[in-house]
């Protein structure tokens, strides 16, 4: 804990979290966000395992990127696992569908097919603009089911992400999601909700706990929240600082877009963001994450080959040029 003071109170709480501030790629605040939350320098475990898919991964980073910093690298990392983890059909990856089935029952499925639709469109895009080099790349991923040729990590990298792919990483990485009384589950105010503060606030001292939060079109991490009389900041009968309101807080948040940790009164937020709870598990995920690490060690010789041919794939420009193509000839 940092910045405590020190008054009479039932119990410490928090105003700050030590929570890292890393930069972000292009339109990657989302990625960015959960590994500052995750903070692997201080899980030695996750740590381990970032590096080795780091490792296995770097020829396919390289032809993107020539990086040494770990805050970029392990964002391509995330990128890479969760094409993995949305891809169609490829049989290696069952015990990762089934794992993500059970824990978003229904939603997982119905968001594979909204995500293959949106790769659908790019692609389409990518024809009709006549760059024909990345079409291909998407072809692959969308033909074959989990070969990630480097185009597309880089630019599915370098795509705003959405709440359930952050929830997604969020679980193969050992947190489960706390769904409040929402569309998506996040925590939302509404005008006179008396509960909100309450709700956010627990949320927040509990050390098992990340928050992220966005608009979803920025992401960015909770670090801490405390009033601004910080005399208030305690526990009373079981309740937080019971003589506080909305307008009393002060939020502070690292922005990986600039990247800088910002504090501002938590009203000025309220009406623009959603906040979303993860709940550290009490089981790991390495088994999850050893068979993840060993179907990645047989595709990324397939991914770097972009001479591959395959009945399937599409990889002749004349094709692109020439053809016709309708909706049903494309897919």
């Amino acid at each position: 804990m940092l910045d405590e003071i020190d008054v009479k109170m039932d119990r410490k709480l928090p105003t700050k979290r030590a929570i890292p501030l890393y930069r972000q790629l292009t339109n990657s605040c989302g990625l960015a966000s959960v590994l500052m939350l995750l903070d692997p320098n201080n899980d030695k475990e996750l740590h381990n395992y970032l590096k080795i898919i780091a490792k296995l991964i770097s020829p396919l980073i390289e032809r993107i990127n020539f990086i040494k910093e770990k805050e970029f690298i392990y964002q391509y990392v995330l990128q890479y696992i969760l094409l993995k983890a949305l891809s169609q059909d490829a049989a290696d990856y069952n015990f990762l569908y089934d794992y993500l089935e059970a824990k978003f029952p229904g939603l997982y499925k119905n968001h594979k097919l909204i995500s293959n639709y949106n790769l659908k469109k790019k692609h389409k895009n990518f024809i009709r603009n006549e760059m024909f080099s990345i079409a291909k790349a998407y072809d692959r991923y969308i033909l074959e089911g989990d070969i990630i040729p480097p185009l597309i990590l880089k630019n599915e990298t370098y795509s705003v992400k959405n709440d359930f792919e952050l929830k997604i990483l969020f679980s193969l990485f050992g947190y489960d999601f706390v769904a409040f009384d929402s569309i998506n589950g996040a925590l939302v105010y509404k005008k006179k909700d008396k509960d909100f503060l309450d709700k956010l606030l627990r949320s927040y001292i509990n050390p098992s706990n990340k928050i992220l939060f966005g608009d979803g079109l920025h992401w960015q991490a909770l670090v801490g929240i405390y009033p601004k009389d910080l005399k208030k900041w305690v526990i009373k009968d079981e309740k937080i600082a019971p003589k506080t309101s909305l307008k009393d807080y002060m939020i502070v948040y690292n922005d990986p877009i600039i990247p800088k940790e910002n504090i501002i009164q938590l009203k000025e937020l309220l009406y623009k963001q959603r906040f979303y709870i993860f709940k550290r598990k009490q089981k790991s995920n390495l088994e999850i994450w050893n068979q993840i690490r060993s179907a990645i060690s047989r595709d990324v010789p397939e991914e770097l080959d972009e001479t591959f041919d395959n009945k399937n794939n599409r990889t002749d420009n004349k094709f692109y040029k020439d053809v016709l193509m309708r909706d049903d000839e494309l897919f």
